[in-house]
Formats: structure tokens, C-alpha cells, sequence
């Protein structure tokens, strides 16, 4: 399987420089990439690569790679329009670009709980999306996440009203990363989570103009429903 990749700098550069690996820099890259890939990072294949520049209603987008120094490493997402490189993001956009874009069995999410001066670690993440048109205008993306709190012990998570209000916290703070993102999306005329292709599947007067003139207005709401699974706590 083929990952196509944005190089932060210039590819030979990194290509050729002496890192101290075990295994060749190609195959760390391809195991860099296919590890992430199980957790936060969005797949993206040459195939998917190729189906997006060409489909109707999407646009593509590649994982960036830098030289680190000592190591190479994933430092960000970057989003095309055609073949034209318009938007970049860092890693900690990934896992809310990933919960819109596609489903998850063990992502991570970092919460920055700024009432309780806490950064929480929310582990082996479990998540699945769903779109839902409610009008030609108007677009629900359903997004159902469960994981673990890697620090629950001190948090007081066995009193079902402080979990309650982690949850909703989380899962506001999720939403308004998602929403920022889409709005970005919007701005840049670009359709990195397929919406254009999933209007035109659902509405059989799809025209490719006229959606491209109307993209930029539509309705896009995430919804997030988080839940924190129980039987992480311990005393």
C-alpha cells in the first residue's frame, strides 16, 4: 500500500540524510506512517489520493513529514485544491479532522481542561460518523466517541454527575474543533471530508456547478456525543 506525503523542505535533503535506524529511512517512513494511521493520523493511499483529485464533490489532502533533527516525524496535514496545496495543520488537529472524516478504533485526544487547569489524556478512542442532510442546505455530522481517561483516579469520575460533566465538556470542546475546521474548509473552497460527494449520492438534481457555487454557504454542524468508558477508573 502506497502513502502519498508532503515533505516539509526539500525531499532530497531529507532523503539523504545519515538518521540511525534499524531498518532503511523508506520502510521507517512506511511503518511511521501505517503506525499513526491505527491511531489518529486520517489514512490516505495513492489510490484514495488519485479517486479524490479526480472525483466530483472532494478534494485530497497528504500527511507532512520533516526532519526532525535525529528522526523523522509527522508534523501535520496538508489540503489540496486540485493539485494546488492551500491549507496546513499540526497534529493537534488530527484526531478532530479523523473523528469527521472517517471512523476509529484506538485514537488518542489530549483535552486542555482550562476550568480545572488540567491537561487529560483520553485513550483507546472508539469513534464512528455519520452524515445526515436535512435539507439541501443544511448538513448534521454525527459524531459517537467513547474512551477511557487515562487519569481518572483524581477526578472523581466514580460520582456519575462529575462524569456527566466531563463528558459534555469534552465533547463542546470537540465540537467547536470540528466546527472550526469545516469553516476553514468552507473559506478555502475545499472538501477534504467528501461533503459535495455525499449531496451528491443523496439528491438526484445534483449538479456539479451549482453545488460549487453553494458549498461555501451550506449548513455544516458537527455533533459530538462523548462517553467516557467506566471501567478504566480505578481507586
Amino acid at each position: 500500500m502506497l502513502h502519498p506525503l508532503i515533505v516539509e523542505g526539500r525531499a532530497e535533503n531529507l532523503l539523504s540524510e545519515q538518521y540511525q535506524l534499524e531498518q532503511t529511512l523508506p520502510r521507517y517512513i512506511k511503518s511511521l506512517i501505517d503506525s499513526n494511521i491505527k491511531r489518529n493520523l486520517p489514512k490516505m493511499t495513492l489510490h484514495d489520493l488519485n479517486y479524490r483529485y479526480y472525483g466530483e464533490g472532494m478534494d485530497p489532502f497528504m500527511p507532512i513529514i520533516a526532519d526532525r533533527e535525529t528522526i523523522v516525524d509527522i508534523v501535520g496535514l496538508g489540503f489540496f485544491n486540485h493539485d494546488k496545496l492551500v491549507y496546513k495543520t499540526g497534529t493537534d488537529s488530527f484526531f478532530a479532522f479523523k473523528a469527521l472524516y472517517e471512523d476509529s478504533n484506538d485514537a488518542t485526544y489530549q483535552f486542555e481542561w482550562k476550568k480545572k487547569n488540567k491537561s487529560l489524556s483520553v485513550i483507546s478512542i472508539q469513534s464512528n460518523q455519520k452524515k445526515k442532510w436535512v435539507s439541501k442546505n443544511k448538513l448534521e455530522i454525527t459524531v459517537k466517541i467513547e474512551g477511557y481517561i487515562a487519569e481518572a483516579e483524581s477526578l472523581g469520575l466514580d460520582k456519575p454527575q462529575n462524569k456527566r460533566k466531563l463528558e459534555k465538556q469534552i465533547g463542546e470542546k470537540l465540537e467547536e474543533e470540528c466546527s472550526e475546521l469545516i469553516k476553514k474548509f468552507q473559506e478555502l473552497d475545499i472538501d477534504p471530508l467528501m461533503i459535495g460527494a455525499s449531496a451528491k449520492s443523496t439528491f438526484r438534481d445534483w449538479n456539479k456547478k451549482e453545488w460549487e457555487e453553494t458549498y461555501p454557504t451550506i449548513d455544516i454542524q458537527p455533533k459530538i456525543y462523548f462517553h467516557i468508558k467506566q471501567t478504566n477508573l480505578t481507586k
